[in-house]
């Protein structure tokens, strides 16, 4: 597997940001269901404790980011 073309990719697509960005609210959900809906571990607080170190891990500016997520805002 090619990982400079798998980076290219992610950092050219919108596609893996949008299916990330969706995937870490799912999650946020099933946490905040399996936790008894407490009040700390909201879905969206919970998505972004997941997409905020991947992002600065993978050096994706949030300029970035944003344009890849525009069709849900």
């Amino acid at each position: 597997m090619n990982i400079e073309a798998l980076l290219l990719y992610i950092n050219t697509s919108p596609l893996p940001w949008l299916i990330f960005t969706i995937g870490s609210y799912k999650i946020g959900v099933f946490v905040y269901k399996k936790s008894k809906q407490n009040d700390f571990l909201q879905p969206i607080i919970v998505a972004y404790a997941i997409m905020l170190p991947i992002l600065l891990l993978s050096g994706v500016d949030y300029e970035h980011y944003f344009k890849s997520t525009a069709i849900m805002t």
